[in-house]
């Protein structure tokens, strides 16, 4: 009699309480009770999704019978409540009733609506207290709260020492070394690290637009893409570094520059020894060791391993020159270039040689120089085995056997 009504009541032997008499005089009652429950209209399979109400609280406090999470019928998610599983299950139905005004988007519920409009509105009421950062719902503040004013990093990253507030902020830092992608999209077969990143993807499918920018005609995906490009208008710089005080638009773009204080490289060669700092560099480094060069030259068929360098090379075609001097009227193919000629304006000479103090406009003359203290020469013909300082002297050199 005891097995079968723990099966009814769908617990397991380590939810036995320790009293067994409220399985003769109670759990009858008990049970009919929960039946009751299976007419909720919300929940498709009863059984695996009970429903608590006041009289089954009462009950399970006074007999200390355990209250099992309820799990949705749809993709069996586990919630503590029923309000929060009501609402989820919400989320599963084909029709959505409440939509937005201003962009495509429809909600399962009023209150998931008034998040969404704060999108449009800007609206942030939950505000830090330490900091004065706002955010648009209480979840996203805690979050906050924890991660930057709680202090407590109990979490530490194996490979790089880094620690976390979280198991699931560690789990997902540990991708960055490992190269895990584990979110893929449906529709052309591109992995992500992050769902997030997946999210932002699957929008690129839809080309909808609906955030657009007051003062131009541009029109971004999503807001964070908008809030960012209005910054461009307003000359805003929020995120600044305390190392330096350089400022920028973007906090990833101040996570990256942190990195040149810091010297930190987590994306690790598996092949070699090198690190970096930034994925894409580790993705270029990799076509070292692969020999790979995707970027090929539609003109005269030479092959790269970076994008960039394809770039610059066209203008070598085209003979574009798209950076220019503001003092004088020459024009550059490459930005470095014309970052070098405008010390010829300024006097500027940051590169000097700490063994006769001779000063340089540009790293290559100063490399160049400091050969000349070294006795280096890196320049090596293949044919006789004499060295250069230069690879222009080498070239001469060349010549010398084609005659």
């Amino acid at each position: 009699m005891g097995a079968h009504l723990f099966t009814l009541l769908n617990l397991t032997s380590r939810d036995r309480p320790s009293s067994s008499r409220w399985l003769t005089r109670n759990a009858s009652w008990f049970i009919e009770h929960q039946i009751s429950h299976c007419q909720c209209r919300h929940l498709m399979q009863p059984a695996q999704a009970k429903v608590d109400c006041r009289r089954c609280k009462i009950y399970r406090r006074k007999h200390r019978v355990p209250s099992k999470p309820m799990k949705c019928p749809h993709c069996q998610l586990l919630f503590k409540g029923q309000k929060r599983l009501v609402t989820h299950i919400q989320s599963h139905a084909d029709t959505k009733k409440f939509p937005c005004t201003q962009c495509p988007v429809t909600c399962a519920c009023p209150s998931k609506l008034t998040i969404h409009m704060r999108i449009h509105t800007g609206d942030k009421p939950f505000k830090c207290s330490q900091c004065e950062k706002c955010y648009i719902t209480s979840s996203k503040l805690k979050i906050h709260q924890h991660n930057f004013h709680d202090g407590i990093k109990t979490f530490k990253c194996t490979e790089c020492h880094k620690s976390f507030h979280s198991k699931d902020t560690l789990k997902c830092h540990l991708r960055t070394h490992t190269g895990e992608k584990p979110f893929i999209c449906s529709q052309c077969g591109k992995d992500f690290t992050w769902k997030s990143g997946l999210i932002r993807h699957l929008a690129t499918h839809t080309d909808e637009r609906p955030f657009k920018c007051t003062q131009c005609d541009s029109a971004f995906r999503f807001l964070y893409k908008l809030q960012t490009h209005t910054r461009i208008h307003t000359g805003e710089k929020l995120y600044k570094c305390t190392e330096c005080g350089k400022a920028f638009t973007q906090s990833g773009t101040l996570t990256q520059h942190m990195r040149s204080h810091t010297d930190e490289r987590p994306f690790k060669c598996t092949q070699c020894n090198s690190a970096f700092q930034f994925p894409h560099q580790l993705k270029e480094h990799t076509r070292i060791h692969t020999g790979e060069k995707p970027f090929k030259c539609q003109q005269c068929g030479k092959e790269f391993t970076q994008s960039g360098n394809l770039t610059q090379h066209m203008r070598t075609h085209t003979d574009e020159r798209p950076y220019k001097c503001t003092q004088c009227d020459s024009a550059f193919r490459v930005s470095s270039q014309l970052k070098t000629h405008t010390r010829i304006h300024t006097g500027d000479c940051p590169y000097h040689c700490p063994h006769c103090n001779k000063m340089f406009s540009d790293s290559s003359s100063f490399k160049k120089h400091t050969r000349i203290h070294t006795g280096e020469k890196p320049y090596k013909c293949h044919q006789c085995g004499k060295t250069f300082r230069e690879s222009s002297t080498l070239k001469k050199h060349m010549n010398t056997h084609t005659r």
